[in-house]
Order: structure tokens, then sequence, then C-alpha cells
């Protein structure tokens, strides 16, 4: 950058990775997490569902691997945000895919044991 040059507002600016905005709420970052996570889950679920049958502990070290450190990266700086479940939501559906659980089911049981901070 040479002197007497401007620089560019950004609304989102991105600092360690962690998406900034104006109110510090990081709706944006928490929803670029969620998709980050969601299309990993994916691929894990096709994993789960191939002939090549990974067992629990096999999807339970790839999710923590793949999705769990896309997903607590800097966590202590947003953990109190309004917009957390945009990425718990991606994290339970993976921990039904785990454990074997249908949906509806795996959904009543961490909602009724989930505790909030």
């Amino acid at each position: 950058m040479t002197t007497g040059q401007y620089l560019k507002h950004d609304l989102h600016p991105v600092y360690l990775g962690v998406t900034l905005d104006r109110t510090l709420s990081y709706k944006q970052h928490l929803t670029k997490v969620a998709h980050k996570v969601k299309s990993r889950n994916n691929l894990l679920t096709k994993l789960a569902g191939s002939s090549w049958d990974a067992n629990a502990n096999t999807l339970r070290s790839s999710v923590l691997a793949l999705c769990y450190s896309v997903a607590e990266y800097c966590c202590p700086v947003w953990a109190r945000s309004a917009h957390t479940d945009l990425v718990d939501v991606q994290l339970n559906s993976m921990m039904c895919l785990i454990t074997g659980t249908l949906h509806s089911l795996c959904t009543i049981v961490l909602a009724t044991s989930s505790c909030k901070h």
C-alpha cells in the first residue's frame, strides 16, 4: 500500500477468520460457519449411507475433525450471540447421524437436554 491511498470501507470485515459486523451480533459469521458445516455434513451423510457402512466411531472421529473444528473456531468470541442456533442445528443433525436415531426423536431429546448458558 502506498501513502495517500484510501482504505475501502467494508461492512463485514474479516479479522482472524471471524466476520465482524457493526453490532457484533456475528450473524454474518455464524451464517458462513453454518453453511460450511452443512456442506461437510452432507459429505459425511453420504459416507454413512454408502456401501462402506462407516461405524459410529469412524463417524464420530470424522465429525469431530471436519465439523466441530470449523464450528468451534473462535467460539469464545461469538458464543453469546443470539444466532448460535444456526450452527447448533447443523451439529445436532450430525449427532443424530452418529447415534443412528430418527431426526424427529433426536430433536426432542436434544431440545430437552440442551443447556443454554
